[in-house]
């Protein structure tokens, strides 16, 4: 058996948080929390609470280093305190930081538009639109660009039997992350559109009613039938999932609609 032993010949400094700062505002609600190393410190315990006597804690949580992302959603527009970076696993050795402030974000930007293509307010034909995770309180950054095909080419997927108003869940690894959050499942819905909680038939996404209900990401949420027509498929790949729509016509009026949806473990969606 081997022991190792650390062995301290002082009092852990204070740590001096640097980030978020004393007071920010429009915070992410699973922000990064760092701060520079206390001397003698080996482990910390980070706290963040609703009160300054820290008696209301919202997330706690050992680490090793000198930074930790908080692993819950925070409320949003809420007013919380960081402190005690601290010392763990030595009782009367702990050093507490300086206590700081920092506001949510009152709302991120979700990068959701509902528009009718007749209205030319945003028109998808023939566009790819690329989210990258940029360490900002919306999360992502949004790139626009030409797309003369699919990105990925669905040929070898697996195409789904899909029923009019219907969904089929799916399983695959590596995980992919939305806003932070892991998933190692997800649903595809016959009506165009990506849900991470439950299936959902519903044939038209209103903001509050239907498409925020839950986790979900909608190229197109619309009242299609795949049961008439068309192929959903879906194909897994080292890096990424890829989840086709293709030739899928309309219930009411036909027509054809393709799109592709690509989410990696990187955390980028397409």
């Amino acid at each position: 058996m081997v022991v190792g032993l650390n062995i301290s010949t002082a009092i852990p400094d204070v740590p001096l948080p640097t980030t978020p700062v004393n007071g920010a505002v429009g915070v992410a609600r699973m922000p990064t929390l760092t701060w520079v190393a206390a001397t003698q410190g080996d482990t910390y315990t980070v706290e963040v609470s609703r009160n300054s006597s820290f008696t209301q804690i919202v997330y706690s949580g050992p680490v090793s280093t000198t930074s930790a992302t908080v692993g819950v959603n925070l409320d949003t527009s809420e007013t919380l305190l960081l402190a005690r970076a601290r010392r763990a696993k030595m009782t009367a050795a702990k050093a507490s930081s300086r206590r700081f402030s920092f506001t949510t974000l009152s709302q991120r930007d979700y990068f959701t538009s509902c528009s009718r293509r007749s209205s030319g307010s945003f028109d998808l034909t023939y566009k790819s639109l690329i989210f990258i995770p940029d360490g900002s309180a919306n999360h992502y950054g949004l790139c626009v660009q030409a797309a003369a095909s699919f990105p990925t080419d669905p040929t070898g997927g697996t195409a789904l039997t899909m029923t009019d108003d219907g969904w089929r869940q799916i399983s695959f690894s590596p995980a992919v992350k939305l806003y932070g959050i892991n998933y190692t499942s997800l649903y595809i819905n016959s009506n165009g559109n990506l849900s991470f909680t439950n299936g959902d038939g519903n044939t038209s996404g209103t903001f509050a009613g239907r498409h925020f209900a839950q986790p979900r990401i909608s190229a197109l949420y619309d009242d299609l039938n795949p049961a008439a027509g068309g192929t959903v498929s879906w194909r897994q790949l080292s890096d990424r999932i890829a989840i086709t729509f293709q030739n899928v016509p309309r219930w009411s009026s036909g027509g054809s609609n393709s799109f592709q949806y690509e989410l990696y473990s990187t955390a980028r969606f397409t």
